[in-house]
């Protein structure tokens, strides 16, 4: 396992983090896209996302702020602490949430928490501008599981995938 700790990261939090609080979205738009994952300070959790259509999977990583903005790893997927629902985020490049606007309505997400593996369906998208919409503002419902990312890089636009839980087959 490759070391995540980066301490100027960690002195920018500790320096930052508690004065300024957390309002902005992750800025998970880039422009040249890195293909290796630098020191970022994000802790792996025991989740794991997988878009079998896409044939990706990714191991998910808890949220991170420094002062107000949330820490986006190159090629990590992070999760926003929320009082319900699961919400993801991370880069839209080829490597992380680039293509998961070419899904199909009903397009499946499987999301393993360690224990056990439940499948959701591409329900709804939207896009909303962060400049005018603060993070904290936006809903989320259990039973569903939530995917953000930039609609370009340095763009203020978020695409929000929703994503609702599947009814389990017996």
């Amino acid at each position: 396992m490759q070391d995540e700790f980066n301490p100027l990261l960690e002195s920018l939090k500790m320096s930052l983090g508690d004065i300024l609080g957390a309002t902005t979205w992750p800025g998970t738009g880039v422009v040249d896209e890195s293909t290796a994952s630098l020191p970022n300070n994000l802790h792996a959790t025991q989740m794991q996302l997988s878009l079998p259509a896409l044939a990706k999977e990714w191991q998910i990583y808890q949220g991170e702020q420094i002062g107000q903005d949330w820490v986006v790893g190159d090629t990590e997927v992070s999760r926003l602490p929320t009082a319900s629902g699961t919400v993801l985020y991370g880069h839209n490049t080829d490597s992380v949430f680039g293509r998961v606007h070419t899904l199909p309505w009903g397009a499946t997400a499987q999301l393993n928490d360690g224990q056990e593996t439940k499948t959701y369906r591409l329900a709804h998208t939207r896009i909303i501008n962060s400049d005018y919409t603060p993070l904290e503002k936006i809903e989320y419902t259990d039973g569903e599981l939530t995917l953000i990312t930039c609609r370009d890089a340095d763009s203020p636009w978020r695409v929000i995938f929703t994503f609702k839980l599947a009814p389990t087959q017996e």
